[in-house]
């Protein structure tokens, strides 16, 4: 299980990490016949990993802008 990240560094590797998940990911969908009982499965995987990866976004920009008024 993932710790949460201590600096911003931390965040970084992080949301690089997810990144790339996400990018085999939509490799994985691009892959997979319309028809493919997998593909529902794996929209919804891609679709975690996109807001995740939004998430991760936004939680970066407000430590920044907390780490820049200190």
């Amino acid at each position: 299980m993932l710790q949460a990240p201590n600096t911003l560094a931390d965040l970084d590797r992080l949301i690089t990490l997810v990144g790339q998940e996400r990018e085999e990911e939509i490799r994985q969908v691009a892959c997979l016949r319309p028809d493919s009982p997998e593909l529902a499965e794996a929209k919804r995987g891609l679709a975690i990993l996109t807001q995740t990866l939004a998430a991760l976004h936004r939680y970066r920009l407000a430590l920044e802008g907390l780490l820049n008024r200190q």
